[in-house]
């Protein structure tokens, strides 16, 4: 099964009669066979006729990701709505912002930071995961707050969660950086893909939170340039963290 306009059956077919794909290591596979197509659905399932030797069956994830961006001053104007108007993960959530005083209080961490870059105009992004078998069973996975919203530099506070045995190579690569306190998750500063960050473990949030199932939390900050002071905007920023 793939995307149906990486096809374009609609065109492709009209010229070629053999189509093939390729997978991760470069090999190549003759499809033999197309049993659905639908460019509405953008979806194609197809037969191939030979397969790899070794082949990882499709598997749905149990969560569905969703991120919610807005202005500091909109997020303002949502969390002083009546709280029977919220949704259950924001319940106990407060928003405050006084000058360059900025306060949120979430169900398992505080967060209190006086920067006098950030204001209304900030942006602040929440992304969740959402449970499929109880869509209302909401989990804060990343918060990010962008001082300036045209510039990618921020702060971030991420959750994440011990990999399962259908985890990629690169998360449990990611994992075990964070378990040793290596590479990206060092706590130094780094420069990576054209920017420069710092992200440190908070090593007291490591928890069980289900059977076989961790979870730590990182506190980081991402710069696009070395002109700030990152080290110590990014110590700043994680002294006015709380975790509960």
């Amino acid at each position: 099964m793939s995307a149906a306009h990486v096809f374009k059956l609609e065109e492709f077919s009209l010229y070629h009669q053999n189509m093939f794909i390729r997978d991760a290591k470069g090999e190549i596979f003759k499809i033999s066979r197309v049993n659905k197509y639908s460019s509405l659905r953008d979806m194609i399932i197809f037969e191939l006729e030979s397969y790899p030797k070794k082949v990882y069956p499709l598997r749905f994830s149990n969560e569905i990701a969703i991120g919610y961006e807005a202005k500091v001053i909109d997020w303002l104007e949502y969390f002083s709505l009546d709280k029977s108007l919220l949704p259950r993960s924001f319940k106990n959530s407060e928003m405050k912002m006084d000058n360059d005083q900025f306060e949120f209080n979430f169900d398992n961490f505080k967060l209190s930071l006086s920067n006098n870059k950030i204001n209304n105009q900030s942006n602040i992004h929440f992304h969740f995961g959402y449970s499929n078998k109880h869509l209302i069973d909401e989990d804060l996975l990343l918060f990010e707050l962008f001082p300036n919203k045209a510039v990618k530099s921020h702060f971030r506070i991420e959750k994440n969660l011990s990999p399962s045995e259908f985890s990629t190579d690169k998360y449990k690569n990611k994992w075990n950086e964070i378990e040793n306190l290596r590479g990206d998750y060092s706590g130094k500063l780094i420069k990576k893909e054209g920017t420069f960050m710092i992200k440190k473990v908070i090593e007291q949030t490591k928890k069980e939170i289900a059977t076989e199932l961790n979870q730590i939390y990182v506190v980081g900050c991402i710069h696009n340039t070395m002109n700030e002071n990152i080290e110590s905007n990014c110590n700043h920023f994680s002294k006015g963290v709380t975790f509960y």
